[in-house]
């Protein structure tokens, strides 16, 4: 073979070598890229979940402290609405008492003035003096 032919078979050689290592090192650094992309996309990821999980955890801790807060409220709500029933028996049992205080009063009452209204119509009869007639609502 001619020397010339040689020397553009070099040349040719040389340039698929020189073009193939162009392609592999643009693929490489391609690759390269990629891999560093995909890095920081998980790293940003990786951060929003931090930010995400610290976020629903602080939402859980504030419903927590708002429950927390409700119940108390809720309680004492309760405690005073029990204090007002409790207050309100008490008096209305003070006042069933009073009642029964006056009745039995009124019933004590009623049996010494039909004890006096029979010892004064006895000294009637015995002095000859017809009583009045008895009123319908004394026997009642």
């Amino acid at each position: 073979m001619d020397p010339a032919a040689w020397a553009a078979l070099g040349g040719l050689g040389t340039a698929v070598v020189t073009t193939a290592g162009g392609y592999f090192a643009t693929r490489t650094r391609v690759k390269v890229e990629d891999v560093a992309t995909v890095q920081a996309d998980l790293d940003e990821a990786r951060e929003d979940l931090k930010a995400e999980r610290a976020a629903w955890e602080a939402d859980r801790d504030a419903m927590r402290d708002r429950a927390a807060a409700e119940r108390q409220a809720m309680e004492e709500r309760h405690a005073q609405d029990l204090e007002s029933h409790q207050r309100r028996v008490r008096m209305l049992e003070e006042m069933l008492a009073e009642r029964d205080r006056a009745i039995t009063k009124l019933d004590r009452v009623v049996l010494a003035l039909r004890a006096y209204v029979a010892r004064l119509s006895s000294m009637l009869v015995s002095h000859d003096v017809t009583p009045p007639p008895r009123p319908a609502e004394v026997d009642e």
